[in-house]
């Protein structure tokens, strides 16, 4: 069963980084990137007919250039192909106003993004091994 995440983050290493954790644990999973909030909009816009990936998870990461990670979610909340997807928000802020800005909203989960290797990769771990092998919520809707 293929399994795909989109990861909106502007950072060329952390992209590198998660993208290549996900995939070296499971080799059935599809990670792409979208370093910017405005190739995101273009990409999925409501007056396309249809978009190339539709994800399973999308990774938000809340420091992006121009616009704000809250910004991004409620676009794809109201978007047709995405608003089912859950959110969850990998970040280096810490920031309690972040975090309850999140949960407001109604962000699926909120990580900080650990500053080591090993503790990047236990993450990986955590967060793929509830959304894809133990919470039934997922949809595979990408498939």
């Amino acid at each position: 069963m293929n399994k795909k995440i989109l990861m909106i983050d502007d950072d060329s290493d952390d992209q590198y980084l998660y993208s290549g954790l996900f995939t070296s644990l499971d080799s059935e999973l599809r990670v792409e990137c979208r370093d910017s909030a405005e190739s995101f909009f273009k990409e999925y816009s409501d007056s396309h007919q249809t978009v190339a990936f539709i994800p399973d998870l999308i990774l938000l990461d809340l420091n992006l250039p121009k616009y704000k990670g809250s910004e991004i979610f409620l676009f794809i909340k109201k978007n047709k192909w995405l608003k089912a997807t859950p959110v969850l928000v990998l970040t280096t802020s810490s920031s309690p106003l972040d975090i309850q800005d999140c949960r407001v909203l109604g962000v699926n989960a909120y990580f900080i993004k650990p500053m080591n290797f090993n503790e990047s990769k236990k993450l990986v771990e955590t967060i793929h091994h509830y959304w894809f092998d133990y919470n039934a919520l997922i949809s595979h809707q990408g498939e």
